[in-house]
């Protein structure tokens, strides 16, 4: 899996930059419809939200890179889930949080997981939560296949991982051209409102 040195992050403020200049992220073209699903929810209850993905995504890298499989009781269900996915799915030529950006249309993130499955190349995220939301997963998911397109990376597959509390999962693919419609949508959106309230 290629790396692209020019892309950099900001860990602490969240910021992309190509050859240190400003781009802004996958997740802000998708504040629209962002909005629209958590814009009522508490912000104490995303935080929590947050920091449970947190420990289940670097439990996962654990457990890929070494088979450990320590977590938090509270968590180990989600953990249980993975591993069921795992085993049935047998992925191989693991790569995980690789940054990417789209040199054309401008716009950069992080994927949770590359690999490959029975021959084809899969783009997949962890979602451990509650009610997955399939229309903000879908053009999220496009748009970082569509970003490793343009450095020559061929993602065939997009899919999300709902990693559920009872401990079983949900493996949802979604078509990539399509949902990329949805996201250029949605940042011709973003872009006008960013113009207009005199955002970076």
């Amino acid at each position: 899996m290629k790396e692209i040195p020019e892309l950099t992050f900001d860990e602490e403020k969240h910021w992309y930059r190509v050859n240190g200049k400003f781009i802004w992220s996958v997740s802000h073209y998708l504040t629209p419809i962002r909005n629209q699903v958590y814009g009522d929810i508490d912000r104490a209850v995303l935080d929590a939200a947050a920091a449970r993905g947190t420990e289940i995504h670097f439990a996962i890298e654990l457990y890929n890179a070494y088979g450990v499989t320590e977590i938090a009781d509270e968590y180990q269900p989600y953990l249980n889930a993975y591993i069921d996915w795992f085993k049935e799915k047998q992925p191989t030529d693991i790569y995980e949080e690789r940054r990417v950006y789209h040199p054309t249309y401008w716009y950069a993130g992080t994927g949770d997981l590359i690999c490959s499955i029975s021959g084809e190349t899969w783009l997949i995220d962890y979602k451990a939560v509650a009610d997955l939301k399939k229309f903000l997963v879908a053009p999220q998911l496009a748009a970082y296949a569509k970003a490793w397109e343009a450095h020559g990376v061929q993602i065939d597959r997009a899919a999300s991982l709902h990693l559920k509390k009872d401990g079983t999962y949900a493996f949802d693919e979604y078509p990539i051209q399509d949902n990329f419609n949805t996201f250029l949508e949605c940042m011709s959106v973003q872009n006008y409102i960013d113009k207009n309230t005199r955002k970076r």
